[in-house]
């Protein structure tokens, strides 16, 4: 899974160069629509907009500003059925997808990142097995603050949500959870009863270190604080 929006814009932006500035091009030239190729762009083009459309009704439903997105959406659906230009006709690429088309796609693809899954399935999958650790320790322990216990169990319900929802996982920000569950489990490990401390210490050891950057970590530990009122 990965940004839909990156995706559509640079199959539009690959169509238009097929139509060189010059008179006699046509949508024929570019889509090849009766050929297996080009068929299978049209159907790639149409599954692309349709995970935009519930990426953007999920991130809708979470409060997010994104109607603006939502209304552009049906201008960029009519790209593959060249309702301006025709199909024998000659015509020019910015009959096919203009600029204004292609600027508000690679707007929302802006928009996107940060907001949607940009691991591959190996690395999001190997969360799965860290928080479910995690679940069996916070079990365990009596001892821990009930705000950070109920931060983390928070936590690690919405990671679980968008590892078993399809379309939550496709607009769920895993680095930034990733983020917060290094901090969440750091913070676990002072609070930790002597015993459980190393447990805590090598599960945030397990997160991808090269997502743990320092300006991020810092807005993670405001995060919990914020969440919890406690220090990190």
């Amino acid at each position: 899974m990965g940004n839909s929006a990156e995706e559509l814009h640079a199959l539009y932006t690959e169509w238009r160069g097929r139509m060189p500035a010059r008179q006699g091009s046509t949508v024929n030239d570019a889509l090849k629509p009766n050929t297996a190729e080009g068929i299978a762009e049209i159907i790639r083009a149409y599954g692309l907009l349709s995970t935009i459309d519930q990426q953007l009704k999920y991130l809708a439903s979470r409060k997010h500003r994104v109607s603006v997105y939502q209304r552009q959406l049906g201008r960029w659906a009519r790209v593959p059925l060249s309702l301006n230009a025709g199909w024998g006709n000659s015509t020019m690429p910015e009959m096919l997808v203009s600029d204004e088309i292609l600027e508000q796609i690679e707007g929302l693809s802006y928009y996107l990142d940060g907001k949607v899954l940009a691991y591959d399935e190996h690395d999001v999958e190997q969360l799965r097995p860290l928080i479910d650790r995690a679940d069996s320790l916070l079990t365990d322990d009596d001892d821990m603050d009930p705000r950070l216990k109920m931060y983390l169990r928070r936590l690690i319900g919405e990671i679980r949500l968008a590892l078993d929802d399809e379309h939550a996982g496709r607009v769920f920000d895993f680095t930034t959870a990733t983020e917060r569950l290094w901090v969440a489990f750091t913070a676990a490990a002072d609070q930790a009863k002597p015993e459980a401390k190393g447990f805590w210490r090598e599960l945030a050891g397990q997160i991808v270190p090269t997502v743990v950057g320092g300006a991020a970590v810092e807005a993670a530990r405001i995060a919990l604080e914020i969440t919890t009122g406690l220090g990190a």
